[in-house]
């Protein structure tokens, strides 16, 4: 029984991630779950990850479980390496700082939702993995990350950018007040 004991220790302390593994998250912004998009539009996710580790994270990018088949699904993330007790922010836009982008297609079916999964998988290190300074040493497999995600296809809204009929009526009304001002006072 004390071999095993022994043996129990002795292979938790060669594997120095184990103590580590599960200790960073991905966070969506929007956090809702369902975002409404329209044909032709653009949808931006942010997101804040946090490594609460004593170890440096490597991010390996964004992706999709499944194909965003209404669009172009876009990885903004990119590589990126986290130190140890400290977090990413990740704002959505269109400065395209944020974790991912879809282009919606023009030709998609308004009126349906497309649901999905993006994830992030990481990787731990003893130092910056990016850093070229010193080499750092590959300690394990952080895991995979996800948050789901939900998009209803709503229809285009048109925003009036002004009546031309009512535009022209108000010149032509303006002119007639200027011509019989003018014909006033040659009388």
């Amino acid at each position: 029984m004390i071999q095993f004991v022994i043996l129990a220790i002795l292979f938790g302390a060669l594997t120095p991630w184990d103590s580590f593994a599960g200790e960073w998250g991905l966070d969506l912004v929007p956090s809702q779950t369902q975002v409404e998009g329209q044909p032709s539009g653009t949808l931006w996710w942010g997101g804040s990850i946090h490594n609460d580790s004593d170890q440096w994270l490597l991010l390996s990018g964004a992706s999709s479980d499944s194909p965003v088949v209404f669009g172009e699904f876009q990885d903004l993330l990119g590589v990126r390496s986290i130190a140890p007790m400290s977090e990413l922010h990740l704002p959505p836009g269109p400065d395209d700082l944020g974790f991912v982008r879809i282009e919606i297609d023009g030709a998609a079916t308004v009126g349906l939702t497309y649901s999905g999964r993006f994830f992030t998988e990481g990787f731990w290190y003893d130092s910056d993995p990016l850093s070229p300074v010193g080499t750092p040493n590959y300690l394990g497999d952080a895991g995979r990350r996800s948050a789901e995600f939900s998009v209803h296809i709503s229809p285009n809204t048109i925003i009036p950018e002004g009546n031309s009929t009512v535009s022209i009526l108000c010149l032509a009304i303006g002119a007639c007040f200027v011509a019989y001002r003018s014909a006033f006072r040659r009388n």
